[in-house]
């Protein structure tokens, strides 16, 4: 079996979690380890986990717009961050706004891209959060050509 060890640039403001991750799997995926993907987000109602996001800043959660769309009241709607497990909470917040992409199409999923806005922003000391990385705003093209 031949395995993958993600690493980040270690002066990085982003994609770096204090703990490595190697993986060995895509398909079929694995349990992932404590503390590896410090910017998972778990979506929530009351309890119920919904869905995912990844942090994109102490206070923004990036996720898919399907899984907003029907949403009644942001009162009742809780992320959790700083762990890989539903049931562990280290953080978690209410739920200020949320902005779904104005051109959204549910029928073909067309532009299914939300961001959540947090009520107060999260403790970014915490050794087990980070923020995800995104792409330059010059990017037009993914995976850029140069990746190999």
């Amino acid at each position: 079996v031949t395995a993958l060890v993600y690493s980040c640039l270690p002066n990085s403001t982003c994609g770096c979690s204090s703990n490595s991750a190697v993986l060995s799997k895509i398909v079929g995926g694995e349990q992932a380890q404590t503390d590896t993907w410090g910017w998972i987000a778990s979506i929530r109602i009351g309890n119920s986990h919904i869905c995912g996001g990844s942090l994109i800043s102490s206070t923004l959660v990036l996720t898919a717009a399907h899984c907003l769309r029907t949403i009644k009241s942001i009162a009742s709607l809780r992320v959790n961050v700083g762990s890989n497990y539903l049931f562990i909470i280290r953080q978690q917040r209410t739920v200020s706004r949320i902005y779904i992409h104005h051109d959204y199409d549910s029928t073909n999923l067309v532009n299914d891209i939300a961001i959540i806005s947090l009520s107060s922003p999260i403790d970014m000391n915490d050794s087990s959060i980070s923020l995800i990385c995104l792409p330059s705003i010059k990017t037009t093209e993914y995976p850029p050509m140069d990746i190999k």
